[in-house]
């Protein structure tokens, strides 16, 4: 019994082929990764000209909705992680139990 659960365990490892649809999918996005390298060649190279961001007013406005941005989804992160604290916190340890064996929908 156990020799069979390993033999279905490797199985299951085991590399399947791809269908045609997966096949199409695995090259664009060989294509999108190759384009992006490609970019980033040409922005090390060239500077910042590519982006434009050799102006101090975009380059300014650039690193400002990046800051703004970073802080507002670690402000989410945080509110959210505080409110579910609370909400694990007013319940007996097998509520929370039995709240994390359900599934997501």
């Amino acid at each position: 019994m156990i020799m069979k659960t390993r033999e279905q365990f490797i199985q299951d490892l085991a590399p399947k082929k791809f269908n045609k649809i997966e096949k199409i999918w695995l090259w664009v996005l060989i294509v999108v990764i190759f384009a992006g390298f490609l970019a980033y060649v040409d922005q090390v190279r060239r500077g910042l000209e590519v982006t434009n961001l050799n102006d101090y007013v975009l380059w300014g406005i650039y690193i400002s909705n990046f800051v703004f941005f970073t802080v507002f989804i670690k402000g989410q992160k945080h509110f959210c992680c505080e409110y579910k604290l609370k909400h694990y916190c007013s319940m007996s340890t097998e509520e929370v139990y039995q709240q994390r064996r359900k599934p997501n929908c």
